[in-house]
């Protein structure tokens, strides 16, 4: 959301503006990275003790389906209602223009609902068609995941499925995917979290502990040392080698083999632990909501600008206090109203 700030400010330009200067030397686009190799960790946690026995077409579907049912319902319903909640605005909210046109919002969110937004993304981007819904690229790599990773486990077995992981992940990480259409089909960071994800079910697992963590000035430094990591290698000022991606896939993972023990190793076990977690609970809704949220600030404090004729121009206050305010409310409202439960009738029915 940080990388996607000065979407909030209309007088934001990127040779001048301060915060500008802050994502030459920050690029935060490699949080993308680690709730990649985060998805991976999660996922393979949760589907490996449901992996049938035997090798046969009944056992796949009654293993696949209802995984794949259970994803629907959990990402489908609120990413398509706020695909649609921009795509309205743009002919119903929209005097700042800041919306996008509808043709383009519409195109776009075609793609994003069959989940190729990534393959399209690349392409508009190019373009500078992509409407206002760019950020669902990301989803749709994680949803095309979602649809391969059941039949990878259930053909390959064992120690070769995790061979085949670390493999995917080796063949990428030294391309270069800068400006490529590689890099909105990046799955080396997510390959690493399956991998964190399979290993930590074996006994041999703690012998990996890291131990030294539970020391009080480990467990702070050493974590904040690996988030500037992850923040600096995402730098457009200075490229320091080309397969930087690479190495993001690799500082995530380490983020998420620390996290993966559940014993406080980063940052502890108290208010940082509880704040963490009910981002976390809603860190989805908070990455389909923060754009329209951003959107709808702009729109109304032109609204209100227009009706006072007072201006807030460079008002950074005025624009982040009502944004938070917002996102806070349609984080909230759509965790509640329609994740939660489209999630918990998922589970019901499978």
């Amino acid at each position: 959301m940080v990388s996607h700030l000065h979407k909030l400010f209309p007088w934001y330009d990127k040779n001048q503006s301060r915060l500008a200067v802050f994502y030459d030397y920050f690029g935060l686009w490699t949080g993308v990275d680690l709730f990649f190799c985060v998805s991976g960790f999660i996922i393979t946690k949760s589907i490996m003790d449901k992996l049938p026995t035997e090798h046969n077409a009944k056992e796949f579907f009654s293993f696949a389906i209802p995984f794949w049912v259970r994803r629907i319902y959990r990402l489908w319903p609120s990413a398509w209602f706020w695909l649609s909640f921009t795509t309205l605005a743009t002919v119903m909210f929209n005097q700042t223009g800041v919306f996008g046109e509808p043709f383009k919002a519409i195109l776009y969110q075609i793609y994003a609902m069959l989940n190729l937004a990534n393959t399209y993304g690349f392409e508009c981007t190019k373009q500078l068609s992509c409407g206002n819904n760019q950020v669902f690229w990301s989803l749709s790599l994680e949803e095309q995941f979602y649809w391969i990773f059941p039949i990878l486990l259930f053909l390959i077995r064992g120690n070769k499925f995790l061979i085949f992981m670390l493999l995917v992940t080796i063949i990428q990480i030294p391309l270069d995917r800068g400006g490529s259409p590689l890099g909105f089909i990046r799955t080396d960071a997510i390959s690493l979290g399956v991998v964190i994800g399979y290993l930590s079910r074996k006994e041999y697992y703690t012998y990996f502990e890291p131990n030294n963590l539970r020391k009080f000035y480990f467990k702070y430094t050493i974590p904040l040392l690996l988030i500037l990591m992850l923040a600096f290698l995402g730098t457009w000022k200075i490229v320091v080698v080309p397969w930087s991606t690479g190495i993001v896939a690799i500082v995530s993972a380490i983020l998420v083999w620390i996290a993966s023990y559940n014993k406080g190793y980063l940052f502890g076990n108290g208010l940082v632990k509880k704040v963490a977690e009910i981002i976390g609970a809603r860190s989805y809704t908070l990455y389909l909501t923060h754009i329209p949220a951003f959107y709808t600030t702009i729109e109304l404090i032109h609204r209100y600008e227009r009706h006072t004729g007072k201006s807030l121009t460079h008002n950074y206050l005025a624009y982040m206090g009502l944004a938070t305010i917002l996102l806070v409310l349609y984080t909230e409202l759509s965790h509640r109203l329609i994740e939660k439960p489209c999630q918990n009738y998922g589970r019901k029915i499978t």
